[in-house]
């Protein structure tokens, strides 16, 4: 057994499905080059602690707390790690101490997928550490078992981006996966407005219920958006990927589920270059993705967004998924 390993995996972005996949349409995924890192470090404490630079103080977890995570108990919002390192540990016969030091380049609660990033990430350390040799479609469904205590019942999307990498398109429950090639640079701005998904996805249901038919045309659109973007992304066509964000974005607005904040930055990002904008995730706040026609476009870009005071992130759509850091 390893003393130490490190471990890092993607965030993600919805490039199109929002709301209209909780009805049957197709949502397209990606991942994006901005990572999270987890070193895990074995030692004799009989304590797993947790670290996370600038979130959270450190937390220590007994081996009667990780069992109490598994029965629904609840410590603190790191208790979706601790139950990924439980779920490792309840194969082996012998009880671990250990050091988690999580270094994130995603910012938390803006719909990137920074938690699962975390729990993949950390089921990656730990199957280096004890050579476990864990598939990827393996480390997925550790790092979903983690997504459970965090959000309840999420839908995948976010572990398997985070795991498997590129592009992923999910529909009734069941992924495809596509590899990349080509650029795709990527400006996300986070407007730091927080929201609930949940209510963001009850007021849609709402709107359905009082408009039916009006409504399963949107979400119909919206399905056939995602089509025509997967399409479009395998062949590298970045003005098709655009313009389908923009129709998209549109889209979105009308069902309600947008923010001025959001507007503000969408309206800026096109006016200075972006091929394409829109929401990413619930919406109702969270983050914008604009889509750049090179990594110049996109400096400039980010420049035009911080200058109205959004915090910006510069990244581009990668095709890696999740890494051991070991040299």
């Amino acid at each position: 057994m390893k003393t130490r390993a490190k471990a890092s995996a993607p965030g993600k972005v919805i490039l199109s499905g929002e709301h209209s996949v909780v009805y049957g349409y197709p949502a397209i995924a990606a991942s994006i080059a901005t990572r999270v890192f987890v070193e895990v470090t074995m030692n004799d404490s009989k304590m797993v602690s947790i670290t996370s630079n600038g979130y959270f103080d450190e937390i220590r977890y007994s081996k009667e707390d990780l069992k109490a995570i598994k029965q629904g108990q609840s410590f603190s919002q790191l208790d979706g790690i601790a139950s990924v390192v439980e779920e490792v540990l309840s194969h082996r016969d012998k009880y671990s101490g250990m050091h988690i030091e999580i270094d994130s380049q995603i910012p938390m609660g803006a719909g990137l997928g920074s938690s699962a990033s975390v729990c993949v990430a950390t089921v990656k350390a730990l199957s280096e550490i004890f050579s476990l040799n864990l598939s990827n479609e393996d480390v997925s469904k550790l790092a979903y078992e983690g997504e459970r205590v965090i959000h309840g019942t999420p839908s995948g999307i976010d572990n398997s981006t985070s795991t498997f990498g590129g592009l992923i398109k999910y529909v009734g429950g069941k992924f495809d996966y596509f590899d990349l090639s080509g650029e795709f640079p990527l400006v996300i701005a986070n407007t730091k407005v927080s929201r609930s998904t949940k209510t963001l996805v009850s007021n849609v249901r709402q709107l359905k219920d009082r408009h039916p038919q009006i409504m399963q045309k949107v979400f119909q659109t919206i399905g056939d958006i995602s089509s025509k973007m997967l399409e479009a992304m395998l062949g590298s066509d970045l003005e098709t990927v655009g313009e389908l964000m923009d129709i998209n974005q549109g889209l979105l607005d009308s069902i309600g589920v947008g923010h001025p904040v959001l507007t503000e930055y969408i309206q800026t990002a096109r006016a200075n270059g972006a091929l394409g904008a829109k929401l990413t995730g619930a919406g109702g706040g969270g983050c914008m993705i604009a889509l750049a026609k090179s990594s110049e476009d996109a400096r400039q870009l980010s420049q035009a967004l911080e200058d109205i005071g959004a915090e910006v992130i510069n990244t581009r759509i990668s095709p890696e998924g999740v890494r051991s850091e070991e040299k």
